[in-house]
């Protein structure tokens, strides 16, 4: 269940369903957490497939992007 607030020029969407990690012994999961959930969120997506099986691939994936400039202005 989500719900959608408009304050100012950005919608603020406050969701139940907001995928999370299910470890402590990999730190930098949460910083991957919060990135995809914005990703997604912007993209319209929803955040079925952020899982921690998940969180691998998408940290080759950005690191990948990255070093190809993909995100770069």
């Amino acid at each position: 269940m989500s719900s959608e607030m408009k304050d100012g020029p950005w919608p603020i969407v406050v969701s139940q369903r907001a995928p999370q990690q299910d470890n402590e012994s990999h730190r930098g999961d949460c910083g991957i957490f919060t990135l995809k959930v914005i990703e997604f969120l912007s993209a319209g997506l929803t955040l079925d497939l952020i899982k921690p099986q998940n969180i691998p691939a998408f940290r080759l994936r950005m690191v990948v992007d990255m070093l190809h400039g993909v995100h770069n202005v």
